[in-house]
């Protein structure tokens, strides 16, 4: 068990708690290194002088110096089963490295990697050593992150991994610690719970059943975690979304009435919702709806001289949308344009020359419904002009009708 371990989940018997949190951060950096772990112990722990004004220190508070050696037999017991601490260990036994079957530094430092205890790291590829972040980081390919960004995800994960570990008989609180870290953005932290979620998972170096136990407790509350943000993001983007679902929507609508009927039902349900709600949608939504609004009621009021009823009685006709369709098909069908085109590419494309709804046109060239004789005068004007161009084609209509 990890010394770490072994605090949180006896700190209501310990003696020293603190002190022994204390003494522990303090050897991290020098649990590999045999020398230094001895001169560390030798300086700050052997004398019972040295361990009150190195814990005086630290933790700015009075120590009774007749409790060393109780304290001693406490930091000797909480790092008896956590190999990493093996140099101190040989310290407070007397025993010397030379001993036989003293672990070595090499052990010690994969025992380490192996408890996922060595963070922070300065360099991403310091990361790169095991299946899992190997395939994680490949995935963050699409997330655009600097070199440094997605080095913080696994500092961070790493260092939340570690605390959750502490806290395995505290489920609620492990939750805590997941829940209320904060990244740089959103998105950030999505990937750090993502990467959480595959070490807590799949951990299963040196613990018990008990804790295995627990951890799968935390894996399956940090999935329904991660999936309820995953379920908000979602929501929230579909909100984002909304004016243009409603811009498309209306804008491939024939009548003027159900448009009309749309953004006023929607324009209202939006005005009904609380401030907070209109803000993860989007706070301009009913002023859009409204300008949207008062463009129909105006196209409404002035007359329609695009209308195909409409033939001015001059020598040069009012362009309708059936006739002026049909020339500009004509025309590319002469250059060979409609060969595999779609309709709505050759309606778009006729829009932008006429001005005339793209939707209407599109649906005139699915239903191919012929000119009648009120279209007579407007056909004879275009065929006159295609006749001066040399364009031997004309478009025609029913004279009979």
């Amino acid at each position: 068990m990890r010394a770490k371990d072994y605090i949180a989940y006896n700190i209501g018997t310990l003696k020293f708690a603190d002190e022994l949190k204390t003494t522990i951060d303090r050897f991290l950096d020098c649990r590999t290194n045999f020398s230094l772990t001895c001169r560390y112990y030798t300086s700050h722990l052997k004398e019972p002088e040295k361990w009150v004004k190195f814990i005086e220190k630290c933790l700015n508070k009075k120590i009774d110096i007749q409790k060393h050696w109780s304290f001693m037999q406490e930091l000797e017991t909480c790092i008896s089963t956590d190999l990493s601490f093996s140099y101190l260990q040989g310290c407070i036994a007397n025993r010397n490295k030379t001993e036989k079957n003293v672990i070595t530094s090499e052990q010690i430092e994969q025992y380490i990697s192996n408890q996922y205890e060595n963070y922070p790291r300065p360099c991403i590829d310091d990361y790169l050593t095991n299946s899992i972040n190997i395939a994680f980081v490949e995935t963050l390919d699409s997330r655009d992150y600097t070199e440094q960004e997605e080095l913080d995800i696994f500092n961070s994960a790493y260092r939340l991994f570690d605390e959750i570990r502490q806290q395995v008989k505290k489920i609620r609180h492990a939750a805590h610690i997941y829940k209320e870290f904060g990244m740089n953005t959103e998105q950030m932290k999505d990937d750090v719970l993502r990467l959480l979620s595959f070490y807590i998972h799949d951990y299963n170096y040196d613990i018990s059943d008990f804790q295995r136990e627990q951890l799968d407790t935390i894996s399956n509350n940090l999935g329904k975690y991660i999936q309820q943000r995953n379920n908000k993001h979602t929501s929230n983007l579909e909100a984002k979304e909304k004016w243009k679902t409603l811009k498309c929507t209306i804008d491939n609508m024939i009548s003027d009435e159900e448009k009309l009927k749309m953004l006023i039902s929607e324009r209202t349900a939006f005005q009904q919702l609380s401030i907070d709600e209109q803000k993860q949608i989007d706070v301009q939504f009913a002023d859009k709806c409204q300008l949207e609004i008062n463009k129909i009621k105006e196209i409404q009021s002035i007359p329609q001289s695009n209308s195909d009823s409409d033939i001015d009685a001059n020598s040069t006709p009012k362009r309708t949308m059936k006739v002026t369709s049909d020339t500009v098909l004509l025309l590319l069908k002469e250059l060979k344009a409609t060969q595999s085109t779609d309709n709505t590419v050759i309606a778009a494309f006729t829009n932008y020359l006429t001005g005339f709804s793209a939707e209407k046109i599109r649906q005139r060239l699915s239903n191919t419904e012929e000119l009648t004789s009120k279209h007579k005068k407007e056909v004879e004007f275009v065929n006159n002009l295609l006749s001066n161009l040399n364009i031997k084609k004309t478009i025609t209509y029913n004279k009979n009708r």
